[in-house]
């Protein structure tokens, strides 16, 4: 018993630093450039700042991208007219009230 103690952590460990050398791993120096894209290169290796996506997104919003259809802004416009009565707004109008208060007692 007396020798179980510190045989067990040895043993432990042995079998941990074993157990992970199953599988065999490829040595890459860690001067040589990595294979697959980077984060500055694209699939194809070269520098590219602005990707494929990034163009399409920008194509899109340059112009205008879809249009909503007229049923889609006359249920904003019904939202918009109904926020205006509930307390959220009104509580709004209070902060904003409040604010150029303060403003006002700081300018003084």
């Amino acid at each position: 018993m007396k020798y179980a103690q510190p045989l067990l952590p040895m043993i432990l460990t042995v079998g941990l630093l074993t157990g992970c050398a199953g599988q065999p791993t490829e040595f890459r120096s860690d001067r040589e450039t990595p294979e697959g894209p980077g984060m500055l290169s694209g699939e194809e290796g070269g520098w590219v700042l602005f990707g494929e996506k990034r163009r399409q997104r920008s194509e899109e919003s340059s112009s205008g991208g879809p249009l909503p259809d007229e049923g889609e802004f006359r249920e904003y416009q019904e939202w918009k007219e109904r926020a205006r009565e509930s307390g959220e707004y009104e509580e709004f109008q209070d902060w904003l009230r409040w604010r150029e208060y303060r403003r006002w007692q700081e300018a003084q």
